[in-house]
Protein backbone atom coordinates (compact mmCIF):
# COMPACT_ATOMS: atom_id res chain seq x y z
CA UNK A 1 0.00 0.00 0.00
CA UNK A 2 1.59 3.60 -0.47
CA UNK A 3 0.16 7.02 0.82
CA UNK A 4 0.63 9.65 -1.27
CA UNK A 5 -1.25 13.01 -0.51
CA UNK A 6 -4.94 11.86 -0.08
CA UNK A 7 -4.30 8.79 -2.22
CA UNK A 8 -4.08 5.16 -0.46
CA UNK A 9 -2.97 2.77 -3.43
CA UNK A 10 -3.11 -0.76 -3.54
CA UNK A 11 -0.84 -1.90 -5.54
CA UNK A 12 1.20 -5.28 -6.55
CA UNK A 13 3.33 -5.67 -8.65
CA UNK A 14 6.87 -8.29 -10.01
CA UNK A 15 9.53 -8.38 -6.97
CA UNK A 16 12.04 -6.17 -8.68
CA UNK A 17 10.01 -3.74 -10.30
CA UNK A 18 10.91 -0.23 -9.35
CA UNK A 19 8.88 2.16 -7.46
CA UNK A 20 9.83 5.62 -6.86
CA UNK A 21 8.07 8.58 -5.35
CA UNK A 22 9.36 11.59 -7.25
CA UNK A 23 7.23 14.21 -5.83
CA UNK A 24 4.02 14.83 -3.81
CA UNK A 25 2.11 13.47 -6.76
CA UNK A 26 4.22 11.61 -8.91
CA UNK A 27 5.12 7.81 -9.12
CA UNK A 28 7.55 6.48 -11.02
CA UNK A 29 7.19 2.54 -11.58
CA UNK A 30 10.22 1.01 -14.20
CA UNK A 31 10.94 -2.17 -14.87
CA UNK A 32 13.85 -4.49 -14.63
CA UNK A 33 13.18 -6.74 -16.96
CA UNK A 34 10.09 -6.79 -19.26
CA UNK A 35 8.15 -9.33 -17.81
CA UNK A 36 7.74 -7.08 -14.76
CA UNK A 37 4.01 -5.71 -14.50
CA UNK A 38 2.36 -3.40 -11.34
CA UNK A 39 -1.24 -3.72 -11.01
CA UNK A 40 -3.16 -1.19 -8.74
CA UNK A 41 -7.13 -1.63 -7.72
CA UNK A 42 -10.26 -1.11 -5.56
CA UNK A 43 -8.27 2.73 -5.19
CA UNK A 44 -9.18 6.44 -5.70
CA UNK A 45 -7.00 8.39 -7.68
CA UNK A 46 -6.90 11.99 -7.30
CA UNK A 47 -4.28 14.69 -8.70
CA UNK A 48 -2.03 11.92 -9.41
CA UNK A 49 0.71 11.35 -12.55
CA UNK A 50 1.97 7.63 -12.84
CA UNK A 51 5.06 6.97 -14.92
CA UNK A 52 6.04 3.51 -16.05
CA UNK A 53 9.11 2.81 -17.74
CA UNK A 54 9.51 -0.37 -19.67
CA UNK A 55 12.92 -2.15 -20.01
CA UNK A 56 14.06 -4.29 -23.10
CA UNK A 57 15.93 -6.53 -21.13
CA UNK A 58 14.48 -10.33 -20.64
CA UNK A 59 11.64 -11.76 -22.43
CA UNK A 60 8.88 -10.33 -24.09
CA UNK A 61 5.79 -10.81 -21.74
CA UNK A 62 3.59 -12.41 -23.95
CA UNK A 63 0.69 -14.46 -22.54
CA UNK A 64 -0.93 -15.05 -18.98
CA UNK A 65 1.78 -15.41 -16.77
CA UNK A 66 1.15 -17.38 -13.06
CA UNK A 67 -1.42 -14.18 -11.82
CA UNK A 68 -3.30 -13.93 -15.51
CA UNK A 69 -2.14 -10.55 -16.09
CA UNK A 70 -0.99 -10.01 -19.49
CA UNK A 71 -0.13 -5.98 -19.53
CA UNK A 72 2.56 -4.03 -17.85
CA UNK A 73 0.24 -1.32 -16.12
CA UNK A 74 -3.52 -2.64 -14.89
CA UNK A 75 -5.90 -0.46 -13.39
CA UNK A 76 -8.99 -2.35 -11.97
CA UNK A 77 -11.90 -0.92 -9.61
CA UNK A 78 -10.08 2.63 -9.84
CA UNK A 79 -11.83 5.99 -9.69
CA UNK A 80 -9.89 8.42 -11.66
CA UNK A 81 -9.96 12.41 -10.94
CA UNK A 82 -6.96 14.35 -12.54
CA UNK A 83 -4.59 11.82 -13.30
CA UNK A 84 -1.91 12.04 -15.86
CA UNK A 85 -0.69 8.24 -17.01
CA UNK A 86 2.53 8.16 -19.40
CA UNK A 87 4.21 4.84 -20.28
CA UNK A 88 6.86 4.27 -23.02
CA UNK A 89 9.31 1.04 -24.27
CA UNK A 90 6.49 -1.40 -23.24
CA UNK A 91 6.53 -5.15 -24.61
CA UNK A 92 3.49 -6.28 -22.61
CA UNK A 93 0.23 -7.73 -24.62
CA UNK A 94 -1.27 -3.58 -23.76
CA UNK A 95 1.03 -1.13 -22.21
CA UNK A 96 -1.64 0.24 -20.20
CA UNK A 97 -5.07 -1.62 -19.38
CA UNK A 98 -7.75 -0.21 -17.65
CA UNK A 99 -10.26 -2.81 -16.09
CA UNK A 100 -13.93 -1.86 -14.72
CA UNK A 101 -13.37 1.49 -13.31
CA UNK A 102 -14.43 5.14 -13.68
CA UNK A 103 -14.12 9.11 -13.86
CA UNK A 104 -11.50 11.59 -15.28
CA UNK A 105 -8.22 10.74 -16.87
CA UNK A 106 -6.55 14.56 -17.76
CA UNK A 107 -3.76 12.72 -20.08
CA UNK A 108 -2.82 9.47 -21.42
CA UNK A 109 0.30 9.28 -23.18
CA UNK A 110 1.89 5.72 -24.61
CA UNK A 111 5.19 6.11 -26.79
CA UNK A 112 7.04 2.25 -28.09
CA UNK A 113 4.78 -0.64 -28.13
CA UNK A 114 5.19 -3.76 -29.19
CA UNK A 115 1.72 -4.88 -29.35
CA UNK A 116 -1.25 -2.83 -27.94
CA UNK A 117 -0.79 0.75 -26.29
CA UNK A 118 -4.03 1.63 -24.40
CA UNK A 119 -6.74 -1.26 -24.05
CA UNK A 120 -10.07 -0.05 -21.63
CA UNK A 121 -12.58 -2.37 -21.24
CA UNK A 122 -16.10 -2.29 -18.75
CA UNK A 123 -15.56 1.08 -17.64
CA UNK A 124 -17.17 4.65 -17.63
CA UNK A 125 -14.45 7.08 -18.24
CA UNK A 126 -13.43 10.69 -19.91
CA UNK A 127 -10.32 11.19 -21.44
CA UNK A 128 -9.06 14.71 -21.97
CA UNK A 129 -6.09 14.17 -23.90
CA UNK A 130 -4.55 10.74 -25.65
CA UNK A 131 -1.49 10.79 -27.32
CA UNK A 132 -0.21 7.53 -28.35
CA UNK A 133 2.80 6.91 -30.93
CA UNK A 134 4.67 3.33 -32.38
CA UNK A 135 2.09 1.00 -31.69
CA UNK A 136 2.47 -2.76 -33.58
CA UNK A 137 -1.04 -3.14 -33.15
CA UNK A 138 -3.72 -0.97 -32.15
CA UNK A 139 -3.13 2.75 -30.34
CA UNK A 140 -6.58 2.02 -28.40
CA UNK A 141 -8.50 -0.17 -27.78
CA UNK A 142 -12.15 -0.19 -26.09
CA UNK A 143 -14.81 -2.58 -25.45
CA UNK A 144 -17.72 -2.96 -23.31
CA UNK A 145 -18.65 0.50 -21.59
CA UNK A 146 -18.92 4.50 -21.95
CA UNK A 147 -16.33 6.50 -23.15
CA UNK A 148 -15.59 10.05 -24.06
CA UNK A 149 -12.32 11.48 -25.74
CA UNK A 150 -11.83 15.18 -26.08
CA UNK A 151 -8.79 14.63 -27.77
CA UNK A 152 -7.05 11.64 -30.02
CA UNK A 153 -3.61 11.95 -31.19
CA UNK A 154 -2.37 8.35 -32.86
CA UNK A 155 0.49 7.81 -35.21
CA UNK A 156 2.21 4.54 -36.00
CA UNK A 157 -0.43 2.39 -35.47
CA UNK A 158 0.56 -1.33 -36.83
CA UNK A 159 -3.01 -1.98 -36.91
CA UNK A 160 -6.06 0.51 -35.91
CA UNK A 161 -5.55 3.98 -34.33
CA UNK A 162 -9.00 3.31 -32.52
CA UNK A 163 -11.03 0.64 -31.90
CA UNK A 164 -14.53 0.44 -30.41
CA UNK A 165 -16.00 -2.86 -29.75
CA UNK A 166 -18.07 -5.26 -27.61
CA UNK A 167 -21.95 -2.95 -27.09
CA UNK A 168 -19.61 0.11 -26.28
CA UNK A 169 -20.95 3.88 -26.71
CA UNK A 170 -18.42 6.03 -27.71
CA UNK A 171 -18.20 10.13 -28.51
CA UNK A 172 -15.01 11.59 -29.67
CA UNK A 173 -14.55 15.22 -30.16
CA UNK A 174 -11.28 15.81 -31.94
CA UNK A 175 -9.24 12.70 -34.05
CA UNK A 176 -6.17 13.39 -35.39
CA UNK A 177 -4.25 9.96 -37.11
CA UNK A 178 -1.79 9.55 -39.10
CA UNK A 179 0.23 6.36 -40.45
CA UNK A 180 -2.55 3.16 -39.71
CA UNK A 181 -3.92 0.24 -40.82
CA UNK A 182 -7.19 1.61 -39.95
CA UNK A 183 -7.79 4.81 -38.92
CA UNK A 184 -11.16 3.89 -36.69
CA UNK A 185 -12.98 1.02 -36.29
CA UNK A 186 -17.00 0.92 -34.78
CA UNK A 187 -18.06 -2.69 -34.39
CA UNK A 188 -19.87 -5.59 -32.57
CA UNK A 189 -22.77 -3.45 -31.93
CA UNK A 190 -20.75 -0.38 -30.47
CA UNK A 191 -22.32 3.16 -31.33
CA UNK A 192 -19.30 5.25 -32.09
CA UNK A 193 -19.80 9.30 -32.91
CA UNK A 194 -16.80 11.33 -34.09
CA UNK A 195 -16.94 15.53 -34.73
CA UNK A 196 -13.70 16.27 -36.18
CA UNK A 197 -11.20 13.91 -37.51
CA UNK A 198 -8.69 14.20 -40.24
CA UNK A 199 -6.66 10.70 -41.51
CA UNK A 200 -4.09 10.40 -43.30
CA UNK A 201 -1.70 7.82 -44.59
CA UNK A 202 -4.01 5.00 -43.84
CA UNK A 203 -4.96 2.04 -45.50
CA UNK A 204 -8.67 1.97 -44.46
CA UNK A 205 -9.96 5.50 -43.22
CA UNK A 206 -13.45 4.54 -41.65
CA UNK A 207 -14.66 1.28 -40.80
CA UNK A 208 -18.25 -0.06 -39.11
CA UNK A 209 -18.76 -3.94 -38.72
CA UNK A 210 -19.52 -6.86 -36.91
CA UNK A 211 -16.79 -9.51 -35.98
CA UNK A 212 -18.02 -11.48 -33.38
CA UNK A 213 -20.95 -13.64 -33.74
CA UNK A 214 -22.92 -12.52 -30.21
CA UNK A 215 -23.07 -9.15 -31.09
CA UNK A 216 -24.50 -7.01 -34.45
CA UNK A 217 -22.91 -4.60 -36.39
CA UNK A 218 -21.48 -1.22 -35.93
CA UNK A 219 -22.21 2.28 -36.33
CA UNK A 220 -20.34 5.37 -37.33
CA UNK A 221 -21.78 8.79 -37.32
CA UNK A 222 -18.75 11.13 -38.89
CA UNK A 223 -18.72 15.15 -39.22
CA UNK A 224 -16.23 17.08 -40.51
CA UNK A 225 -13.89 14.34 -41.82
Amino acid sequence: NIQINSNKIEIFTTENLKIKILDKDIIELSQSNNSDWALIKNSELNDIKIIFNGSKKGLKNIGLNEKNITNCLTFYKVNFKNVNLFAENNFCEDAINIISSKGEIDSIKINNSEFDALDVDFSDIKIKNIEIKNAQNDCIDFSQGNYILNNVDAHKCGDKAVSVGENSKMIIDKLNVNSTNYGIASKDSSLTTVSNSYIVNSRYCLTAYNKKNEFNGGYLKIKNN
